[in-house]
């Protein structure tokens, strides 16, 4: 992988990635580690002089470094070490797997800190997953790894872990890191969450690597309090969905196990939750579709026309998304093909007595074609514009 930072760091990285890889050696894994190219680019400058009045001062010209580094997958003997539990949690474990795209066995999310090497129950932190060539899993403690494997495995570990977090380099310049260089700072979680909502609608979301990152800047935003109440209302309907909700997803999951907790640090978990809750009522949403609509549907009349149809209520969801609440209603015709209309507002079926169309009903609607689309196999009539004339 490719990767920059600041050519003025690059020698305290160099010593800092060779200190480790020290460990890996010893233990027989390969690594690679060079230098590239430098060349003079733009790099943001931040003044964090006033921790509550971060400023984007102009860029300046920088000599840039690209690097490359890469390094074997994490072998312990005979054994590859596949997950690190977190115990520290509660009562759910927080799950971090060590293979990419390997989906860990959900019992690991409240299974207790035991070690089957030695099988002593202590309380422990950490534990970690090791698969054999013949799939066979078992939970070790860090401490008998190495006479379960003949390896120190718990050096090994930290210095993947270690190696990870140093290639992921800012390349940035700060006029004041002291504040960052103190011990653990706490937020309130859902406050944390509110913020972060706030910036992502205000100017999307920013990783880290791209400026000052969401999960930083919410963080110290937080810290100020005067969240915008409707922003407040999204985060605690966030925690809420994630706390009566379980997830086959391990990243969703332990964002669940995250919100749970009243207080959080600087938490990338956190400043993503409103992006991959909206991805996830999104989802829901389709799932209901999928199992509502009719599957011999046919695409009706042509795109632009503008039409009047008879049609009956099959399927009302919605879900809610950094633009406002969408509205998704499913109709089909007397034919069974299937209609859909996205929006933001409602069927009122009568304003005085405040009641809407439900399932079932049948309605009279004036409307344009919006586009033809063909989901799951599925052949859909989009609708626009629509106006109920008639129920």
């Amino acid at each position: 992988m490719e990767y920059k930072c600041l050519t003025k760091d690059f020698e305290q990285l160099t010593k800092k990635i060779n200190r480790i890889t020290k460990k890996l050696d010893k233990h027989g894994l390969t690594h690679s580690f060079k230098a590239l190219k430098e060349e003079i680019e733009l790099v943001n400058v931040y003044d964090y002089t006033d921790i509550y009045n971060i400023k984007k001062l102009d860029p300046i010209a920088c000599n840039v470094t690209y690097y490359e580094f890469s390094m074997d997958k994490l072998k312990i003997g005979e054994f590859q070490a596949i997950a690190v539990l977190d115990h520290t949690q509660g009562e759910e474990n927080l799950v971090y797997s060590l293979i990419e795209g390997m989906e860990i066995d959900k019992k690991y999310r409240t299974v207790s800190c035991g070690c089957e090497h030695c099988n002593n129950n202590r309380q422990r932190n950490k534990t970690v997953l090791l698969q054999d060539v013949q799939g066979n899993i078992k939970q070790v403690g860090t401490t008998c790894i190495k006479e379960y494997t003949g390896i120190d495995a718990l050096d090994v570990l930290r210095a993947y872990s270690e190696v990870s977090s140093i290639i992921i380099q800012e390349c940035s310049i700060d006029c004041n890191g002291e504040y960052f260089k103190g011990g653990a700072k706490f937020v309130n979680s859902k406050n944390y969450l509110a913020s972060c909502i706030q910036l992502i609608n205000e100017k999307g979301y920013c990783k880290e690597g791209e400026g000052f990152s969401t999960k930083e800047e919410g963080f110290y935003s937080a810290m100020q309090g005067g969240r915008k109440e409707e922003d407040l209302v999204i985060a605690q309907n966030i925690i809420d969905y994630f706390a009566t909700n379980d997830f086959k997803n391990d990243f969703m999951h332990n964002t669940k196990i995250i919100l749970t907790n009243e207080y959080s640090k600087i938490n990338g978990f956190i400043a993503y939750a409103f992006l991959a809750y909206n991805k996830q009522l999104e989802f829901d949403v389709k799932e209901k579709i999928k199992n509502t609509i009719n599957r011999e549907s046919e695409f009706q009349f042509n795109v632009k026309d503008k039409v009047e149809l008879k049609l009956t209520l099959k399927g009302k969801f919605g879900y809610e998304t950094q633009y406002g609440y969408i509205n998704i209603f499913i109709f089909n015709d007397s034919e069974n093909n299937v209609f859909v209309w996205r929006t933001s507002t409602n069927l009122p079926k009568d304003l005085e007595k405040n009641t809407f169309y439900g399932i079932g009903d049948n309605l009279t609607i004036k409307c344009t074609v919006k586009e033809h689309i063909e989901y799951k196999e599925v052949k859909q009539t989009i609708l626009t514009r629509c106006k109920v004339i008639e129920g």
